[in-house]
Order: C-alpha cells, then sequence, then structure tokens
C-alpha cells in the first residue's frame, strides 16, 4: 500500500506490526533485561535462552552475551580482562550481582572444590570406570588404526603428502627456516615444526 504522507505510512506499518507481533513496546535495555529475571528470595533466575551448558542467554547488538556477565558490567561496571564471573550461588542461572564475584580460572575450580562440586578420588569417573579410559597399546587407534583416516583422509587435513615432502625438503636441503614454511603455505609455525619433528603425518616418507 503506497501513501502520498511519510507520517501516514509510518504510522501504518507501526500499526502492522504491532497487530502482526501483538507486542507491547519494547523496554529500553537495561530496563528489558531486568524484566526478564525471576526474582526469589535467594536467586535472581533469568527466564528466556540458555546456552546448552544451561547459563542464561542474550542477544544484544548482534552478539551473544551470558546473562550472568550481563548482570555484573549493568550493576557493577567493565569486566577485567582475563577474569570470569562466577557464581557463588552454584545456580547457573542465577543473575543477582550479590552472588555473583570476579575470578580466574583457577579461583572457579578452586571455588568447585571447596564446595564439593568437582569429583575427585574414588568420584572421579576414571577411577569409578577405569576400562572406558584405555590407553597405551590397547587403544582402539592401535588396535585398529585402519579405522582412523591419516593424512589426506582427514577431512580436516590442510596439507598434502606432496606438500609435507615439499616442506620436510625446503627445511633439510634448501636450510628454509620454520617460519617461513608457515608463510609459504599458510600455517602456525608450530605446525610446520610438528611436521618436521615427525609429530604429524609421520607416515609420510
Amino acid at each position: 500500500m503506497a501513501f502520498k504522507d511519510p507520517r501516514r505510512a509510518r504510522e501504518y506499518h507501526l500499526e502492522w506490526n504491532r497487530r502482526k507481533y501483538n507486542s507491547k513496546p519494547r523496554l529500553p535495555f537495561p530496563e528489558s533485561f531486568w524484566a526478564n529475571v525471576e526474582k526469589t528470595d535467594s536467586c535472581w533466575l533469568w527466564k528466556r535462552a540458555r546456552t546448552p551448558r544451561g547459563y542464561g542467554k542474550v542477544k544484544r547488538l548482534g552478539r551473544s552475551f551470558r546473562a550472568h556477565r550481563l548482570a555484573w558490567i549493568l550493576s557493577k561496571g567493565e569486566i577485567p580482562a582475563g577474569l570470569l564471573v562466577c557464581h557463588d550461588c552454584d545456580v547457573r542461572l542465577c543473575v543477582r550481582p550479590e552472588h555473583l564475584f570476579l575470578g580466574t580460572q583457577r579461583d572457579n575450580v578452586q571455588h568447585a572444590l571447596r564446595k564439593g562440586r568437582m569429583a575427585t578420588g574414588d568420584r572421579n569417573v576414571m577411577h569409578r570406570f577405569p576400562e572406558r579410559h584405555v590407553r597405551g597399546d590397547q587403544h582402539p587407534s592401535r588396535l585398529h588404526p585402519e579405522r582412523r583416516p591419516r593424512g589426506e583422509r582427514n577431512t580436516s587435513a590442510k596439507l598434502t603428502e606432496a606438500k609435507v615432502r615439499e616442506i620436510r625438503y625446503r627445511h633439510v636441503v634448501n636450510h628454509v627456516s620454520a617460519r617461513r614454511l608457515a608463510r609459504r603455505f599458510g600455517l602456525a609455525k608450530s605446525s610446520i615444526l610438528a611436521v618436521l619433528r615427525g609429530k604429524t603425518w609421520a607416515h609420510v616418507r
């Protein structure tokens, strides 16, 4: 439908969107964030989307954020680089600022150990089910090497056998450094060193 008056066209489309989605006017951020929180006597629980691991998830400015991290930013300011926002209450959907604290990954693990949330000793799954963790010559990759795609048969391989031989030849004969080879083949220096030392592509001679 065409309108000569732009204001009339805008009013029409606003009304059409309002009827189509049957939605109330959107609250500005951060009011819209806290409107999606269920406040109980203990934890404040995020009611909308969540990650596969059970944390609250928020889509903001084209990016996904964890709800408890946004709650910290809104209530206490920016999160310093290298620090995590950890839950003192152990409830992943909780966004109550009083239940959150800043810490490193080590702090988070130590906190979980103190509260008994990590299986240690005889409760560890490797101790309870040792038959599930086969190592050494009894590992399936050793018993049935034909089932494990190697080299070019591996869909994630970035090299071919010809390129592997070229890398080793240039390094040994032409004394080309691993850094230059990495630039030449578009790989990381560590990947080139793994090829040269036989840690990867060991079957190629």
